[in-house]
């Protein structure tokens, strides 16, 4: 997996790629008490790519 293209980063609305640290803070959010009221819930992060 090389350098991400322009065009790739032009395609996410955040303009960046998300890498394991992104990911890792939202599992740790929701494995913390803070979300007990949270279910049922697709949690995306794909950098705004699903709202566009």
């Amino acid at each position: 997996m090389g350098v991400p293209t322009e065009a790739c980063l032009q395609a996410v609305p955040l303009g960046q790629l998300g890498d394991t640290e992104d990911i890792a803070e939202v599992v740790a959010l929701l494995g913390s008490g803070r979300c007990s009221w949270l279910t049922g819930v697709n949690c995306r992060v794909d950098g705004g790519m699903t709202a566009r």
